[in-house]
């Protein structure tokens, strides 16, 4: 467990110790397996054959370079269950744990509260659980816990001197005891031996550093968002024209998305925008009279309006929103197709034909051309003359 304040996992550092070493021995080597919330002090002493020597260990009451702040309480091996004195695969030992016994606040926010063991890990983030989709059984058949279940965290298993007393791993990166030796494991967003660099998340781009044909890394923030970065983390905003969290998609990073935002369940929730996505404006409905609608993808405010055609097949709207009627009467750019013996009359969006006093828009074969002229090149007249009648007596 990484150190907080003054503790260090489960030990509570409240007064200074000293431990001496018997005469007359070689090298003493001591393996200690040690739970994080175990109450056992973890030591070593060393000696030579002449000389006497203590390990001593002072309290701790304020924060030190390299204290961390722990995410959820210290793990505490179950009633008659130890670390196992044998490594698992991932190289770590274990201890069966009840995983609410020390309080259950689901300090992440990502589902899984418990406590967490050396490696600063909840026990639901142990290998073999995840390996088994999440659903390892804590129970026995009758429902009660039971140690044969997978509910298990990481011990601390100490060979020879015991070599993180001294906190050296900064930005809440947690020690892992070796022999004579430490290895620090870091947060998220940090590197270095000992954590002491920020990695720039947004540096990262969609590339295949192994050269296998295959991406293995990843940027961080959609193609269409800004990414800034911080100590330790980093947010992602989309541009303008675009809308989302601005964060990847999930399942493309290792990590799915960063436990500093929360997405709900897309069944849930499905008006939820993950990464970013391009805001349509058409559906503002900001064009007119008719007009349709193309939306600008990435743009602010992107959208254009293709205007409506009046009788003529001529545009019968303009302006950016089609809001401007055209005056197809307009004496100065005509653009209607009215016979001269007839009144041109516009109207919003188009435009009537009326023939004048002593014509009519009736042909000689009863159809009615409406005051307009028509065929190719207009040479069919759309007013004839009034015919004249004389009176029978």
């Amino acid at each position: 467990m990484a150190p907080n304040g003054s503790h260090y996992g489960a030990l509570k550092l409240g007064e200074e110790l000293e431990v001496p070493t018997r005469k007359g021995y070689g090298r003493l080597l001591l393996a200690a397996c040690a739970s994080v919330a175990l109450t056992a002090v973890v030591f070593v002493a060393t000696s030579t054959p002449t000389a006497e020597s203590t390990v001593r260990m002072s309290v701790v009451n304020k924060d030190v370079p390299g204290s961390a702040t722990m995410k959820a309480p210290d793990c505490r091996c179950a009633a008659g269950q130890s670390c196992s004195p044998t490594a698992e695969a991932d190289g770590m030992h274990y201890c069966a744990i009840i995983p609410t016994d020390s309080g259950c606040e689901d300090p992440d926010g990502d589902g899984r509260c418990g406590c967490v063991g050396i490696n600063n890990k909840l026990w639901s983030e142990r290998p073999a659980y995840l390996a088994a989709g999440g659903n390892a059984a804590c129970t026995d058949a009758s429902g009660a816990w039971s140690a044969t279940g997978d509910c298990k965290a990481a011990c601390e298993f100490v060979f020879g001197r015991y070599d993180c007393w001294s906190f050296p791993c900064f930005n809440g990166g947690f020690c892992i005891d070796g022999v004579d030796t430490y290895t620090c494991h870091c947060p998220f967003g940090y590197d270095g031996a000992t954590c002491e660099n920020d990695i720039d998340e947004c540096m990262l781009e969609d590339s295949d550093t192994d050269d296998d044909g295959n991406n293995d890394e990843y940027a961080v923030c959609d193609v269409n968002a800004m990414c800034s970065n911080s100590e330790g983390a980093y947010s992602c905003a989309c541009n303008s024209g675009w809308q989302g969290d601005g964060y990847r998609e999930n399942d493309v990073l290792s990590y799915s998305y960063p436990k500093w935002i929360t997405r709900p369940d897309p069944i849930a929730d499905p008006d939820f925008i993950q990464a970013c996505e391009d805001i349509d404006d058409c559906l503002r409905g900001m064009c007119r009279n008719g007009a349709t609608c193309i939306n600008l993808e990435g743009i602010e405010n992107g959208y254009e309006c293709e205007c409506s055609f009046g009788p003529t097949g001529l545009r019968a709207w303009v302006g950016h929103d089609c809001e401007t009627n055209v005056d197809e009467c307009d004496e100065n750019e005509p653009k209607h197709d009215c016979d001269p013996h007839a009144t041109c009359v516009d109207s919003p969006g188009a435009f009537s034909c009326s023939c004048n006093e002593h014509w009519q828009s009736t042909d000689t074969n009863g159809v009615n051309k409406n005051g307009r002229m028509s065929g190719v090149g207009q040479s069919i007249s759309g007013c004839y003359d009034w015919p004249d009648r004389k009176s029978v007596v």
